[in-house]
């Protein structure tokens, strides 16, 4: 089974190799869309995905404020034998459990299941004497939207797959009726790490950034200024 990773950065630099060494055990191929990174997000990804031995496909286009449209860019640069892909951001991370669980369940999965859902969950503090992970227990959790997909090709042998939505994107089926929700959605009790939240001038660099985007609904204050109940991180997901 060979399996693609389909990612999208801009200047990442604090969290991309992280993020890439998670998933280096079972990716076969990375493909990545730079919005134009002025650090070593670019050098990172390539050197890590070299070590790793992972196929690694580059494509630099310039960050326009629409998460779709670079996600269909990534998208359209995973191969056409790539049996399954997935979508993980520069600033988390994929745990061990997935690790153990992804392949098994990829290569057993009914042939029907067109996607999988998996869990979120998003750092908020840190005991800085312990050095003590704490999440949000208020957010999280099932993800709206499937993380795993099956590598569908339509008669021209491009991706069936299309990314919709200038932000808050999500993925749809292109059918002769046109884009629809994939019906028959597996869930895989794992969970993705967040990390981003954990640093305040980061909240506030994506406020910004939301701002500017239509449809976003954040305004100043809802990242920097958000309350949480938090737990203590169970360090099986790491």
């Amino acid at each position: 089974m060979k399996i693609a990773c389909s990612m999208i950065a801009l200047n990442e630099e604090q969290y991309i190799g992280n993020a890439i060494e998670s998933i280096a055990e079972y990716t076969d191929v990375l493909t990545l869309v730079d919005g134009g990174s002025t650090d070593k997000t670019v050098d990172l990804a390539r050197g890590i995905c070299k070590k790793s031995g992972i196929e690694f496909i580059l494509k630099t286009k310039f960050w326009n404020n629409d998460f779709a449209c670079s996600r269909n860019e990534s998208l359209s640069l995973v191969p056409s034998d790539v049996d399954w892909w997935f979508r993980i951001d520069a600033d988390e991370t994929f745990g061990t459990k997935i690790a153990n669980s992804i392949n098994n369940v990829l290569l057993n999965i009914k042939p029907e299941i067109r996607a999988v859902s998996i869990k979120q969950v998003n750092l908020v503090d840190v005991d800085q004497k312990t050095k003590t992970l704490f999440y949000s227990a208020g957010r999280g959790g099932w993800e709206t939207h499937p993380r795993f997909f099956r590598n569908l090709r339509l008669p021209d042998m491009s991706s069936a797959w299309r990314w919709t939505g200038q932000v808050h994107e999500y993925c749809q089926l292109l059918t002769k009726p046109g884009l629809v929700y994939p019906e028959n959605v597996a869930s895989l009790n794992v969970s993705s790490i967040h990390w981003g939240w954990l640093s305040q001038e980061r909240r506030s660099e994506r406020e910004d950034l939301y701002e500017q985007i239509p449809g976003s609904h954040i305004a100043k204050g809802s990242l920097t200024k958000r309350s949480h109940t938090v737990k203590t991180l169970w360090k099986g997901l790491l």
